[in-house]
Parts: structure tokens; C-alpha cells; sequence
């Protein structure tokens, strides 16, 4: 014999079948309809059959444990508020679908419980101290819905799978919009997540999918193991005034001039500079990832400067940290594996740095490097901050675009410098906007020339890469510009062999050569009117001018440091 679905009217005025809507609940059979007139309905509502359930304008709900508890299958619910309950709706069946519902001012929103291929769509969630939250559940959705000035997260994923996330706004949140904590095969896709204090957070999850999505405060990857971290897509995201850049087993990358946020997870050998990484969950983050090349970037007002976990051999230098809640956290410690200096007298500028430059332990006072409370910071402060930076500059960075004159009087030959800090690079790269003949340097400490000819076969260039501190030749035919871009470093630490060394300037101003380590009795200055035309001069008659190369004879038997700043 067929049945036939009924539909109970619930009024809370008296005009329907029933004042409440339990009652209703309690009377129907499976498949029947309950529409609920408006009204204010005090009272907690437990489903276990399959029911739909349909509210006119102006249906809400206040429960006491729940509003509404659904733990049948193949339920729907719509049109209804719920407000001011301990849970606004929870759903531990299967197979149900929640559509256009307001739920405000409960301490749980919606609760996704142990179910199954359940629904929440078109809804909005609000003032509630978690919007939605799904516990060991899986193949649920939420699309469409607007999760609003949650005290702590907006949506919390705990031990859930195959779920999605689609097209949601998820907007002050207190804590993290969107928070993941061993999850499998999450969609993150097309949401808006802005106004949080905090980014998206994924913690112990594995390939989780973050695609279109707009994330106003990035994210912040956390595991103990390498699936953890690779094992997540994203691509398509938008942070703060940039994008995401997640990279997963990569070489060689080069990321210059962006905004945004970093992620590399088991990268090597790359050079990530001049970024603006500003107020988001974490600036740059490094897993698993060795011998890259971070500096002259901006990292200010993140939660986490930069986050390091099980990566060494890096290198930072001439990098801003400003005013991050942790200049850089490593809850591994790892970050002591690193190194924050180029090698040659500059770290990085601290925003939070007490010390003073003065001379102490016998460093120069006034060179613009920090002096006392090395390495920098102090104290460890709970989190792993290990920045161990033995030369933190007193000010920020400052980036330059730097022009060298190439003249091709007397024969061509220049005697030049690159004045400023620039990542090194193959001569081939360097110089590849210009034509030239030749290059050559004159080692002090190996007591040889090497050269570099572009027209010639690799094997027989010796010199394939120059730094700041040393002068070189260079050979043109023609008048030309030599343009490129580094920072001006603070200082410069320059080793000078006994006998004659080619010596480069790279300061802000000139430099006199009375400055010179008192061991130095000659310097050699260029004089391009003429071929081959050198002058030399004692050190205290010798101005030094940016850019330039300089012959420098130490007179000594060993080599000294010159403290070029």
C-alpha cells in the first residue's frame, strides 16, 4: 500500500497543526513536509527521520543545547533563523542538506557531526565563537555562505575528508577564517577570506587544495612530516596585495619585485629578492628546502616573519624584519642551520633589535652593525626564534639602481667595481646587456689573473663570478651604460692579501684613503686619458670613489680586513 507525505503546519499563534515544531517533528512520518510559520520558537528541535522542513520569513529558532539536531537521513532544512543555542544546527546523519538559514550568537554554529555527504548552502553564520565546524566526517560542502565575526575560527575542520569549501565569504574571523587539523583531500576553492586577524591554517592535513581563492592573510602550513607540505595544490590564490607562490620540489627558482606570500617546500639553489611580504599569516616559508638565497626583502607586520622548519644551509641577508609578531619562528630550531649574513659584514635589520653600535668586543663603533646582544635576539621566547644573526644592521636596507660609465678611450680598458650588494651571479648573466671583449681580475691571494672572454669556450673561463669587494677589468669597444639593481650595503668586509689586490668601492659615498688598514702603503688609481696609465699614491692622498677598482698594496706578510662602510 502507497503512503502518501503529509504537511504539517507548525503556527506558534495557534492557526496551524501544531504550536511547536517538535511536536510536528514527533507526529510526522518519514518524508513528510513540516512548514513552519513565522515566529519565535523556544525550544530545541531533534530530527531522526527523513523530513523537510520549511520556514516562512521570520522563523526562528532558540534553543538551548541545539537549535536544531539533525540525525536522520536525507533531511531538509530551509528558511529558518536560529539563534543564541549552544550549537545553532547539527547534523550527524547522512545525506542532508541545510539551505538558506541564518544562524547568529551561538556558541557553534553549524556542526557537521560524524555525517556524510551533508550540505550547507546559500546560508549566513554569524557572531558565533565557531561558524562551522566539522568533526570525523566526510564528502560535506559548504557553498555560498557568508561566516561573519567569528570569535575564534570561522570554519574548523577536525579529522574530516573528501570535504569542500566553495565560494564562501569568510569574514572577522577572531582567530583563523578557515582552520584544518588532520584533514585528507580538502577543497579550498573561490572563497573570499577577508578581515581576519589570522590566515588560513593547515596542520597535519595532507593534499589539500587551495585554488582561486582570495586570502587576504595567506596561510601558514605546519607538519612533522614532508606529506604534510607537499602534498597540498594551490595555485590561483590571491594574498594581501600579491599572490601565493607555493613551490614543491623546484630548483633554481627566481621570485624578484613581488607582494604577496612564499612557500617553498623542498627547494634548493634559488634567490628570492626585493619582495614586499607584508601583514600576512607568514612571509616566507621554508620546508625541507637548502642552499636558497633570501635578501633585500620586505617582511612586515606578519604573524611570522619567516617560518623555518627542517631546512638549513639558506642564507639571509639585507632582509627587513619589522614589526612581525615573530621575526622568525622555527619550532624545530632548524633556523640555526642558516646562515643571516652575506659573509661580508651585513645581516638583516630588526625591528625589535636593543643593541647598540659601539665598538663593543672589538667590532668598529659606527659602522652600522649592531655590536652587543649578539646573536640577535637574546632570548628564545618559546618559539624556536633562532635568528642567530651575528651582524644585524642598525637601519633598513635601502635599494639602488647603480650605472657604471664604460668608456672605450685608450684601448677600452675600464677599471670598475659593482658598488653595490647583488646576488652572485655568472658573469655571463651579469653582463649580458652590454658588449664587451674581456674581463679580468688579479687574484692577491692565489697570485694569478683569471679572465673571462664571452667569445670563448666555458672551460677555459676561470672567472665566473665577482663580488662587491674586488675592482676588474673590463675590455670595450664602444662607449656604453652598464645597469643594474642591488643594495647598498652597510659595510663591506674586504680581505687583502699581502702584495697587490684589486679592490672594489661599494659604499654610499666616497671614501678616503686614509681609511685604508695601516699595512697598505700604495694605491694604484686608473687614469682612463691614457693607455694603461696608472698613478699611484700614498693612501692618505687617495679619494675612492664608488663604483671604481683600485690597485691596494698591503706591505705586510699577512693578510688583514678592511672595514669598508
Amino acid at each position: 500500500m502507497e503512503t502518501t507525505a503529509e504537511t504539517l503546519i507548525v503556527d506558534a499563534d495557534g492557526e496551524g497543526d501544531y504550536l511547536w515544531i517538535q511536536e510536528a517533528v514527533d507526529d510526522a512520518e518519514q518524508g513528510d513536509e513540516i512548514q513552519i510559520l513565522s515566529g519565535t520558537y523556544e525550544e530545541d528541535v531533534y530530527i531522526d527521520i527523513s523530513l523537510t522542513i520549511e520556514g516562512e520569513e521570520g522563523v526562528l529558532i532558540r534553543g538551548g543545547s541545539y537549535g536544531v539536531k539533525v540525525e536522520g537521513n536525507n533531511c531538509y532544512i530551509g528558511n529558518i533563523s536560529v539563534e543564541q543555542s549552544e550549537i545553532g544546527i547539527e547534523i550527524v546523519g547522512r545525506g542532508n542538506s541545510v539551505n538558506n538559514v541564518d544562524v547568529s550568537g551561538c556558541g557553534k554554529g553549524v556542526v557537521f557531526f560524524y555525517g556524510v555527504s551533508n550540505h550547507l548552502q546559500n546560508s549566513t553564520i554569524e557572531k558565533c565563537s565557531t561558524g562551522v565546524l566539522f568533526y570525523d566526517c566526510g564528502e560535506n560542502t559548504v557553498k555560498d555562505c557568508s561566516i561573519i565575526d567569528s570569535k575564534q575560527h570561522g570554519i574548523r575542520m577536525l579529522g574530516s575528508n573528501n570535504s569542500t569549501l566553495n565560494a564562501n565569504h569568510v569574514v572577522s574571523s577572531g582567530y583563523h577564517p578557515i582552520y584544518l587539523s588532520g584533514t585528507y583531500d580538502v577543497e579550498i576553492l573561490e572563497n573570499v577570506i577577508t578581515d581576519n586577524e589570522r590566515g588560513v591554517y593547515i596542520f597535519e592535513s595532507f593534499s589539500s587544495s587551495l585554488v582561486n581563492n582570495t586570502l587576504e592573510k595567506g596561510l601558514n602550513i605546519e607538519s612533522g612530516i614532508k606529506e604534510g607540505w607537499d602534498s597540498h595544490e594551490m595555485y590561483g590564490n590571491e594574498v594581501g596585495s600579491g599572490k601565493l607562490n607555493y613551490y614543491v620540489d623546484d630548483s633554481a627558482i627566481e621570485i624578484e619585485s613581488m607582494s604577496g606570500q612564499m612557500v617553498l617546500v623542498n627547494c634548493t639553489g634559488s634567490s628570492i629578492r626585493y619582495n614586499d611580504f607584508t601583514e600576512v599569516e607568514s612571509g616566507v616559508t621554508l620546508a625541507y628546502s637548502s642552499d636558497n638565497s633570501l635578501y633585500g626583502n620586505d617582511l612586515r607586520k606578519n604573524h611570522r616573519g619567516v617560518d623555518i622548519f627542517n631546512s638549513e644551509n639558506n642564507t639571509f641577508h639585507h632582509n627587513n624584519f619589522v614589526n612581525n609578531t615573530f621575526q622568525v619562528h622555527s619550532v624545530d630550531e632548524s633556523s640555526r642551520y642558516n646562515s643571516w649574513t652575506d659573509g661580508m659584514g651585513n645581516g638583516n635589520h630588526w625591528s625589535d633589535y636593543s643593541g647598540y653600535d659601539d665598538g663593543s668586543g672589538g667590532r668598529t663603533a659606527e659602522d652600522g652593525v649592531g655590536d652587543t646582544e649578539i646573536p640577535h635576539p637574546y632570548d628564545d621566547k618559546g618559539y624556536g626564534y633562532h635568528a642567530l644573526d651575528p651582524e644585524p644592521l642598525m637601519e633598513e636596507f635601502l635599494k639602488s639602481n647603480n650605472v657604471i660609465e664604460l668608456n672605450n678611450d685608450s684601448n677600452g680598458w675600464n677599471f670598475v667595481s659593482f658598488g653595490i650588494e647583488m646576488e652572485e651571479v655568472e658573469l655571463e648573466e651579469l653582463l649580458c646587456s652590454i658588449d664587451y671583449e674581456k674581463v679580468m681580475y688579479y687574484s692577491g691571494e692565489d697570485d694569478r689573473w683569471m679572465s673571462y672572454i664571452p667569445s670563448r669556450e666555458d672551460h677555459f673561463n676561470d672567472l665566473i663570478t665577482l663580488d662587491r669587494s674586488r675592482g676588474f677589468w673590463i675590455r670595450v669597444e664602444e662607449q656604453q651604460e652598464l645597469n643594474f639593481t642591488g643594495v647598498i650595503p652597510v659595510r663591506t668586509l674586504v680581505e687583502i692579501e699581502p702584495g697587490w689586490n684589486m679592490v672594489g668601492i661599494s659604499t654610499i659615498d666616497d671614501v678616503s684613503g686614509s681609511e685604508l688598514p695601516s699595512e697598505v702603503d700604495m694605491v694604484g688609481i686608473y687614469n682612463g686619458s691614457e693607455e694603461y696609465l696608472i698613478e699611484y699614491l700614498d693612501p692618505g692622498e687617495a679619494n675612492l670613489e664608488r663604483g671604481k677598482g683600485y690597485w691596494i698594496h698591503n706591505s705586510g706578510d699577512e693578510s688583514v680586513v678592511w672595514n669598508l662602510h
